[in-house]
């Protein structure tokens, strides 16, 4: 006899397979459920992989997206390290600069959305 009971009950009970339930053929509610929570747990996990690998894990669609670089201005006055850089700065680093190859500038913007006629505020929390 086993040191462990509980090994000769599963013995017992898991003939053939190891990783095989012996009613699921006898059981076909059982084996719906069974077979279905699998189905969804895999296609779950390859939406959310799926997901994942084209926001976060894919490279920028740009040639070279590695050179990439995102550029900020510092304000000496109070002491902020990360500002936007105004239009005229921008102008003047992409006419004197020698290390980058091109240069682009965005802007976040926070307002209010509107509809023809019918101003509405922006969602907020």
């Amino acid at each position: 006899m086993s040191n462990n009971q509980n090994d000769d009950v599963v013995r017992n009970d898991v003939p053939g397979h190891p990783l095989c339930h012996p009613r699921l053929p006898e059981e076909p509610g059982v084996t719906a459920v069974t077979v279905l929570s699998l189905a969804l747990a895999i296609g779950a996990t390859t939406a959310v992989f799926s997901l994942v690998n084209a926001v976060l894990l894919r490279a920028l669609p740009y040639r070279d997206a590695g050179r990439i670089v995102m550029l900020w201005t510092t304000n000496a006055l109070n002491g902020a390290l990360e500002q936007n850089t105004s239009l005229p700065n921008l102008r003047d680093w992409k006419a004197r600069s020698r290390a980058f190859e091109d240069m682009a500038a965005y802007r976040e913007f926070d307002g209010p959305l509107m509809k023809p006629g019918n101003p509405a505020s922006k969602p907020t929390g």
